[in-house]
C-alpha cells in the first residue's frame, strides 16, 4: 500500500479510497486533516519547499495521504488557471520521480505498467516500446532524446538506463495530471475562495520567473548577433538556417506575431513564402504544440551565429538577457538609483544597512544628461560639485561585474561596470557603478581601442563618498558617454 502513497496517480490507488463518499470527504470533520493536507499539497507546489510527505507509520496515514492527493485534484478541477495546473502537475511528477530514484526496479515497472507504458527490465537496463518512447520523449529537447541516437531492436528502444526511464516517466506523469475531472457547479462555488488565493500565487510566480523585456526596441536593445543578421537580411543577403532559427525564436520570445516575423525574411534572395511560413509557424508554436526558445550564447557560438560580442556580452549567457539588461533606462528613477547604489556598495564592499539614507542623498543627482553641459578639465570638476561637466578622457581601467541577490520570492540579477577615467595631464577619477550598458559598452570599447571620448559626469560630494567608500577618494557619477 505504501507504493500508492508515493504514486497516488496510479489507477490502483483510487480503488483504496473509492468507498469514501465525496460529500463526506468535503464536509465531515473526520477528514478535516485530509483537507488541510490537500490544500497544503497545492500550496507547496507553488513554492520551493517540499510538501510534508514523510513515511506514514500506519495504514490510516497511508490512506489519508492518498486521499489528500485526490482532494487536491478535486480543488484543482475547479480552476481554469493554466499556470496553477502546470505548476501542480510538475511538482507532483517531480515528487514521484524523486521517490523512483531510490525505489526498486520492480516498483518502477509497476508505475510504468500503471501508466500503460510497455517497459521491460533486462539485467541492468530497460527497453521500451518504440511508440511509447516517441510519445514520452516528444517534449524533450536535445540530441540524447532523438530516436536516431538510441538502439532499436524488434520494435523496442533498448539499453535505456533507470535514470532515463524515470525522466521519461516524469513527462508522462506530468501530462497525465493535466487531465482533470469536470467539476460540478457546487464544487466550483465551494473552492472559489481557496482557488483565488492559489491562482494569485501561481500568477505571481509566473511573473517573477518571466523577464519584463519592456518596450520593444531592437535598435537600442538587441545584441550584436541579432543586429548583424538583421543587417544582412535588410541588405539582401541570405541568412543561414541557424541564423533564421535564431531570429525567429528571439523575436517570438519578445512577443512578436508570426506574421511580423515573416516580414523580416521577405528581403532574402531565397525567400519562398510557403516554406518560410511553414518554418516560422512551426518554430513559434503557431502550427505545432512546441514553441521553441531562443538559443543560448554558447549555442550561438557553436553554430557560428555569434560575431564576437562586446563588454555586456561578457556578462551574460543568453541574447534575451542582453536585451533585458539594455532596457535599464526604461525603469523608474527610484529603481535605477536603487540598483546603482546596490552595485556601488558592492564595489565598496559595504553592507546595505543604511540604503535609505544613502539613496536619499544619491538620488538628488541627475541620472542622465538633458542638455550639453560646459566643457571642463578633469582637474577642475571638483570645483563644480553641483554641476554636470563634459570632459575629454581616456578609460584607463574598466571592470564589468555580474552578481545576484536572493530576495524573498525571486532572484534579482545585477550587471554593472565601473571605470577609472584619465586625462592627458595624468589626472584621474573613478566612477560609481554604471548599470546603463549603453554607456558601459562605449567605455569598454574606448579602453580596448585606447581612444578618447567625451563623458558627462558629476563628482560625488565628499561626505557622500566617505559614507559609501572607506576613503575620501573622489568618485563621479557618469551621466552620458559620447564618442569623438
Amino acid at each position: 500500500m505504501q507504493i500508492y502513497r508515493k504514486y497516488p496517480f496510479l489507477p490502483e490507488a483510487k480503488k483504496i479510497v473509492e468507498d469514501i463518499d465525496l460529500s463526506t470527504l468535503i464536509h465531515d470533520n473526520i477528514y478535516h486533516e485530509v483537507r488541510e493536507k490537500g490544500e497544503f499539497r497545492l500550496k507547496s507546489s507553488l513554492s520551493s519547499s517540499d510538501s510534508d510527505r514523510d513515511t506514514p507509520i500506519n495504514e490510516r496515514d497511508v490512506k489519508d495521504s492518498i486521499l489528500s492527493f485526490f482532494y487536491s485534484r478535486l480543488i484543482l478541477s475547479a480552476s481554469d488557471n493554466t499556470n496553477l495546473i502546470r505548476y501542480v502537475a510538475h511538482a507532483e511528477a517531480e515528487a514521484a520521480c524523486n521517490f523512483l530514484d531510490s525505489d526498486s526496479n520492480q516498483n518502477l515497472l509497476e508505475v510504468c505498467n500503471g501508466l500503460n507504458l510497455d517497459v521491460t527490465l533486462h539485467k541492468d537496463t530497460f527497453s521500451m516500446s518504440f511508440i511509447d518512447y516517441i510519445t514520452s520523449a516528444s517534449n524533450l529537447r536535445g540530441k540524447k532524446w532523438k530516436l536516431s541516437n538510441r538502439g532499436i531492436k524488434d520494435g523496442r528502444v533498448i539499453g535505456i538506463s533507470k535514470k532515463t526511464v524515470i525522466r521519461l516517466l516524469m513527462e508522462v506523469i506530468r501530462l497525465d495530471l493535466y487531465d482533470l475531472p469536470t467539476p460540478t457547479k457546487e464544487i466550483s462555488d465551494l473552492f472559489k475562495d481557496t482557488l483565488s488565493s492559489l491562482q494569485s500565487k501561481a500568477d505571481e510566480r509566473k511573473a517573477s520567473m518571466s523577464m519584463d523585456f519592456g518596450q520593444f526596441n531592437l535598435e537600442e536593445k538587441a545584441p550584436p548577433c541579432f543586429q548583424q543578421h538583421m543587417a544582412a537580411l535588410q541588405s539582401g543577403f541570405n541568412v543561414s538556417q541557424h541564423g533564421r532559427f535564431f531570429l525567429t525564436t528571439f523575436l517570438s520570445s519578445l512577443g512578436q506575431d508570426h506574421e511580423k516575423i515573416m516580414d523580416i525574411f521577405a528581403t532574402a534572395p531565397d525567400f519562398r513564402e510557403s516554406v518560410t511560413r511553414y518554418q516560422v509557424e512551426h518554430i513559434t508554436g503557431t502550427s505545432s504544440e512546441t514553441k521553441y526558445s531562443a538559443p543560448s550564447c554558447k549555442t550561438l557560438k557553436n553554430t557560428g551565429i555569434c560575431p564576437g560580442g562586446n563588454a555586456l556580452c561578457d556578462q551574460i549567457s543568453h541574447p534575451l538577457s542582453y536585451y533585458f539588461v539594455r532596457g535599464e533606462k526604461e525603469k523608474s528613477n527610484e529603481i535605477r538609483w536603487e540598483r546603482i547604489l546596490t552595485s556601488t556598495l558592492r564595489i565598496a564592499n559595504k553592507s546595505m544597512n543604511n540604503m535609505d539614507e544613502l539613496l536619499e542623498s544619491l538620488s538628488k543627482l541627475p541620472l542622465d544628461s538633458t542638455s550639453k553641459p560646459p566643457s571642463r578639465s578633469l582637474s577642475d570638476i571638483n570645483n563644480f560639485v553641483d554641476e554636470v561637466s563634459r570632459v575629454r578622457v581616456k578609460v584607463s581601467n574598466f571592470n564589468g561585474v555580474s552578481f545576484s541577490i536572493d530576495e524573498e520570492d525571486k532572484k534579482t540579477y545585477l550587471r554593472y561596470s565601473h571605470v577609472q577615467l584619465t586625462d592627458n595631464k595624468g589626472n584621474n577619477i573613478k566612477s560609481i557603478a554604471i548599470t546603463d550598458w549603453s554607456k558601459g559598452v562605449l567605455l569598454e570599447k574606448a579602453k580596448r581601442e585606447v581612444t578618447n571620448l567625451f563623458v558627462d559626469l558629476i563628482p560625488l560630494p565628499t561626505d557622500l563618498c566617505s559614507k559609501i567608500f572607506k576613503t575620501n577618494e573622489p568618485r563621479c557619477h557618469i551621466l552620458d558617454v559620447k564618442t569623438e
